[in-house]
């Protein structure tokens, strides 16, 4: 298969499923099925627990699968090809999905994008960009971002993504926000744009909650929300206010140097 593509078009690449008993599919004497791989896909649904912080694909998993591939001379590039939350509307039968509200898909949207890109993804793909036609009570027919109708009308996530597209297209991530509270998540980047000027994406898991930062250099922040909407953060008292939603916030303004002391720097693997 990988000869007959590649006789066709040298830049197509071939994927191959990156869960764990795939990649340990290449133990069993299979060592040249290997180097026909380009790279690996993941497919990272949060079923019944719903927040893109409680995966397992946050934190340790890719840097758990990229050593596996190492050791089996496997390129350690992991794409994700499939992944969403679904705004089918209830009925009496349970389903696989836990349907979500259309706002909430936006905000687990560009949560999943940060976490998975920031972690180890080396390139995202939401399930699916349009709504499938199969009724309201079905769980296919709310993973798009667009509405299934002549127009193809826009939903709030679909808003989201192109806001964070325009917001992150120039941002390197440099570390892991150091948050007081173990339900408020965060990244620190560099805007590659604007000399490494930093920003700070942070949000909370399932609530709202004013998250304080101690600044002695900063002058004046400002705040993007996930639809585009900026607000100004007031600092009072050396005290950054910046109010916290599950909604991803982008702030910039920061001088760096109140910033050092206030993350992770992240882990090259």
């Amino acid at each position: 298969m990988h000869d007959s593509i590649k006789a066709v078009n040298g830049d197509i690449k071939l994927i191959w499923p990156g869960e764990e008993e795939w990649i340990e599919y290449f133990d069993d004497n299979r060592e040249d099925v290997a180097n026909h791989i380009d790279f690996t896909a993941i497919h990272p649904y949060i079923l019944w627990r719903k927040y893109p912080e409680t995966s397992p694909f946050y934190d340790g998993f890719y840097k758990i699968q990229k050593e596996m591939l190492k050791k089996r001379n496997i390129p350690t590039e992991i794409w994700v090809t499939e992944t969403g939350w679904t705004t089918y509307l209830p009925d009496s039968i349970r389903r696989h999905f836990p349907p979500v509200t259309e706002y909430q898909q936006a905000q687990y949207l560009v949560r999943n994008y940060l976490v998975q890109l920031y972690f180890g993804a080396g390139k995202m793909f939401w399930y699916e960009l349009v709504e499938e036609p199969f009724g309201v009570h079905h769980p296919e027919s709310g993973f798009g971002i667009l509405r299934y109708n002549t127009m193809l009308t826009v939903k709030p996530a679909a808003v989201a993504f192109a806001n964070m597209v325009n917001n992150y297209r120039y941002l390197k991530p440099v570390g892991k926000y150091l948050a007081k509270d173990r339900k408020t998540y965060g990244f620190i980047y560099e805007n590659e744009k604007e000399s490494g000027a930093p920003v700070l994406s942070i949000w909370r898991e399932a609530d709202e909650k004013e998250e304080l930062i101690p600044v002695k250099y900063t002058k004046s922040l400002t705040g993007v929300d996930i639809f585009g909407r900026t607000i100004e953060i007031p600092i009072i008292d050396g005290m950054a206010h910046l109010p916290l939603s599950m909604s991803v916030l982008t702030v910039s303004g920061f001088d760096m140097d109140d910033l050092k002391n206030l993350y992770e720097p992240k882990e090259q693997y």
